[in-house]
């Protein structure tokens, strides 16, 4: 708000107090040297229009000769006040309000000039107390009491000076309308300024407002920095970690490997079996674990190539077949026609999704099949737009589950959790490269009835060696 009350001159109220001091400032001397100089020339010419007409209406007036010597006075006065504001009024503020109170003392001889006592023109000194209202109470009642002394002092020209006789009781009777008619102005001036504090007060507030809002911004600034810090710390410590697991337990595997791959007596070679699947499913948790940390700590960088999307599906079929097997399921897959057979990918990243996704869906289901099913949802010679479906016949999900099942380290609840072996990273690892890779992940599925996963993802399509010949 500050930066766009700074850019606005037009602005009255800004919440930064060294903003609002310097704005205060220039617009005082913007009005006080320009548009009030301005102001009293022209209401100047108004005010020798009045007189002319007045001298034409009222007869018994000073003459031509004294309205030209008042022209040639209030011209004076004009380049004066102004050459005078622009020069000093940056050092001397008061001239202001001097100007303004002497311009009272030129209207008083316009008074005169049209006839004293006989010219109407005298209602033209309730105008200074008039536009000082929104000035404060101090102002207009010191205009008031200017104007009735002005008055008072032409009377008194009048009467002792040039001995004209005057009908006091009227003149009596204009110093009390005079009085009257400016005190009235207290009235709208009392207004002003309560509703000047009532925004005074709200500008203190908002200040105030702002600089604890301000406070709290950077207490929330500082604890964010430290809380990224320690995710950017966590996640490095957890990819270091897993990356250190990694080497002695792939030793352990490859180790085991060889003995199994050996002549050894049965009842050992069901313990290293044990060892070898117990170790498998730790470094697929380490894996799983150092994956998602580098997507939590966006170090995961797209690498597309050629991939051909039958291949890759028959290569996840083979990893999960021997598990769906064991299980009793029937696992297979349905790519369609018009899937093309080239197309520009990462196929590391939809290798993991759909390892994933199927491997999920092995786990969750008893007896039956998994499917996985590829089209095209849209797409031209240049680009398509795959879906996925990955289809089982498990346990199902509920709807408060679906909520949470793509959340990090969830498996619905905790008794799925002790059911089934799992931390819950798969389907968050798997939803989190969909959206890396542009595309959007969601499951369709119901307790006891089985899921149906879907994503789809956008797919450059690679020009076969005949269209490059024909286009080249």
């Amino acid at each position: 708000m500050n930066h766009a009350a700074a850019e606005d001159p037009d602005l009255s109220v800004y919440l930064d107090e060294e903003v609002a001091r310097q704005k205060k400032h220039e617009r005082d001397v913007r009005v006080n040297t320009g548009w009030f100089p301005t102001f009293r020339s022209l209401g100047f010419v108004l005010l020798l229009v009045a007189v002319y007409l007045h001298d034409r209406i009222v007869p018994g007036q000073a003459g031509d000769a004294f309205f030209w010597r008042l022209a040639l006075g209030y011209a004076l006065y004009c380049g004066i006040t102004w050459a005078t504001l622009r020069a000093f009024y940056g050092e001397f503020p008061i001239l202001g309000p001097i100007f303004l109170t002497t311009d009272i003392i030129a209207w008083t001889v316009a008074v005169y000039a049209s006839g004293g006592d006989q010219s109407w023109l005298f209602l033209l000194l309730v105008l200074r107390p008039a536009d000082q209202t929104a000035a404060g109470l101090r102002r207009v009642l010191w205009f008031a009491l200017v104007d009735v002394l002005c008055y008072a002092g032409l009377l008194g020209w009048l009467s002792l000076v040039e001995q004209r006789p005057l009908n006091w009781p009227v003149e009596l009777m204009k110093l009390a309308f005079l009085t009257l008619v400016t005190l009235y102005m207290v009235v709208p001036t009392q207004a002003a300024d309560y509703l000047r504090q009532k925004n005074t007060e709200a500008v203190r507030v908002a200040r105030r407002l702002i600089a604890q809002l301000a406070d709290r911004t950077g207490q929330l600034e500082v604890a964010l920095d430290r809380a990224e810090t320690a995710s950017r710390a966590r996640n490095d410590f957890l990819r270091n970690v897993t990356h250190e697991l990694r080497t002695p337990l792939n030793g352990i595997i490859g180790m085991t490997d060889l003995v199994l791959d050996s002549d050894i007596p049965s009842d050992h070679r069901l313990y290293l079996e044990t060892v070898r699947t117990s170790g498998d499913d730790l470094l697929r948790l380490i894996t799983d674990l150092l994956e998602f940390s580098s997507i939590e700590s966006a170090r995961i960088e797209l690498k597309p190539a050629s991939i051909c999307v039958r291949a890759l599906i028959a290569s996840v079929l083979q990893t999960c077949r021997s598990q769906a097997e064991s299980k009793g399921l029937e696992i297979g897959a349905e790519v369609h026609e018009t899937v093309p057979d080239s197309l520009i990918a990462d196929p590391v990243r939809l290798h993991h999704i759909l390892l994933h996704l199927t491997e999920n869906a092995v786990k969750f289901t008893h007896s039956g099949r998994v499917k996985l099913q590829v089209s095209v949802e849209s797409g031209d010679s240049e680009q398509v737009v795959l879906r996925f479906e990955v289809e089982d016949t498990g346990i199902g999900i509920t709807t408060e589950q679906q909520k949470t099942i793509f959340d990090a380290f969830s498996q619905g609840d905790a008794s799925i959790t002790r059911a089934y072996e799992g931390c819950g990273l798969g389907l968050t690892i798997a939803s989190r490269l969909v959206h890396l890779m542009g595309g959007r992940l969601w499951v369709d599925s119901q307790p006891g009835n089985g899921s149906r996963f879907l994503f789809t993802l956008p797919f450059a399509v690679k020009a076969s060696p005949d269209a490059r010949a024909a286009s080249a």
